[in-house]
């Protein structure tokens, strides 16, 4: 088994494995020199936040759960691992897979959450994710991608690299259900650019709704910064001989002295 810790932007990694057109663990895998029989599933885990929380402003995201003292400790309720096979690799058990609280890939499927989601391409810029395009004929593909790169578009703030706040949009099942109520291409075609105007638009609103959120997280974020800098500082200078403040009664010196000499305090807004 292969474990891979990621960020909220699970899609990424999700997408280079299991997008259906090109990915790795796939029969139109983009390399197929190996096809990496060593390695039966691999399983991608939501977890990097915690580190990146943890050694930057000294916190533990918790989701509620109490007993919660340790960034290695896995605990996130809101968002299951996810489970990829490796169809030339031997098949893993759905009961080994759920020990590590994960779920077939297929599961995720019907979900509306642009992380569970093999994505096509990103638009950074709107913060939306697009999968199925290459299900589309060959010429509505093309049109769709231009549409995209030539619809403007207003400056927005960027996500936090720790919190997503993508969307993600099918437009296989938006063609799908076209085909149902029309015949003519030429209406389908104008009717699916139709949907993704919207979409592109609605993208725009929601970003402008999300600048009080993130001024909010900026504010929360500042100050616990300024905690944890005069946390290190007042720690940094504990004399040396005393008793160290952890309560592993040994000497400061020969505590976490030695862990905070190889620690260099970084302010968030500077990495």
């Amino acid at each position: 088994m292969l474990f891979i810790i990621w960020d909220d932007y699970i899609n990424e990694p999700l997408s280079a494995l299991a997008n259906p057109n090109c990915g790795l663990l796939t029969d139109n895998s983009f390399y197929q020199d190996s096809r990496f029989e060593n390695v039966d599933g691999v399983i991608l885990i939501r977890h990097i936040h915690q580190f990146f929380r943890n050694l930057q402003y000294g916190e533990i995201v918790h989701y509620g759960k109490k007993g919660v003292f340790d960034s290695f400790d896995y605990v996130n309720p809101a968002a299951s691992a996810v489970f990829i096979q490796n169809p030339l690799g031997r098949e893993v058990a759905f009961h080994k897979i759920l020990k590590f609280n994960a779920f077939p890939i297929v599961t995720f499927y019907e979900f509306p959450v642009a992380e569970y989601q093999p994505t096509d391409f990103v638009d950074w810029k709107r913060g939306l994710s697009v999968s199925g395009i290459y299900t589309l004929p060959k010429e509505l593909k093309n049109k769709i991608i231009s549409f995209f790169i030539e619809m403007p578009t207003e400056e927005m703030p960027t996500s936090y690299r720790d919190i997503s706040l993508f969307d993600n949009y099918s437009l296989d099942r938006a063609y799908s259900k076209l085909l149902k109520e029309y015949s003519d291409e030429k209406i389908i075609e104008m009717k699916l650019l139709e949907i993704i105007e919207v979409l592109l638009k609605g993208r725009q609103f929601i970003s402008i709704k999300n600048v009080t959120a993130w001024n909010e997280e900026t504010e929360l974020r500042s100050t616990r910064d300024e905690y944890f800098k005069s946390r290190f500082l007042l720690n940094y200078s504990h004399i040396l001989d005393k008793e160290c403040s952890c309560c592993s009664g040994e000497l400061f010196n020969d505590c976490c002295f030695k862990k905070l000499k190889f620690f260099n305090y970084t302010h968030y807004y500077d990495l």
